[in-house]
């Protein structure tokens, strides 16, 4: 509700009281304000849909809010975002997430993706891809593995 400060869980309870919310836009805190609708139709599949917004509870320093729990077709995109790395630049990339919340299907991709909305081909995106399919050999035991979605340098490590 404050800058440093944490979600307001019960306000967002009883708005969504009985009915289905979902989060429409996932907003950038930054000074560039890239933030992401729900990602639409491109030549690799339909349109996402949006994450429910009460799927995930959490609670941090006694305060409870909400995460993003990802499933099935969900997923969310900018198309100009501005100031992120392109063409393999350095860059930093930083997600929270579980090892029991995997498959070994493609794909969960978090980082700067083609902005065409079209899969060009291998390597043509800067974002990690967390699953339990083995992109980059050798891949020791059964994952889940942080994989590069990158054409530069491929970098893997076991999540335990």
């Amino acid at each position: 509700m404050t800058a440093g400060g944490y979600a307001d869980a019960a306000r967002q309870d009883s708005f969504c009281a009985g009915t289905t919310c979902v989060i429409n836009v996932i907003y950038d805190q930054s000074p560039r304000h890239n933030h992401m609708p729900i990602e639409p139709a491109g030549t690799a599949g339909p349109a996402n849909s949006g994450v429910p917004a009460d799927a995930l509870p959490v609670t941090a320093g006694g305060h409870q809010f909400y995460g993003a729990s990802f499933s099935g077709r969900m997923g969310y995109r900018h198309t100009a975002a501005s100031g992120v790395a392109v063409n393999g630049q350095p860059e930093g990339m930083y997600m929270v997430t579980s090892g029991t919340h995997v498959n070994g299907l493609c794909c969960f991709d978090y980082g700067n993706a083609e902005v065409q909305i079209a899969d060009t081909g291998n390597g043509h995106m800067d974002a990690i891809n967390f699953g339990t399919e083995c992109w980059f050999p050798p891949c020791s035991g059964s994952g889940p593995w942080v994989h590069p979605t990158s054409s530069t340098a491929p970098r893997r490590g076991p999540m335990t």
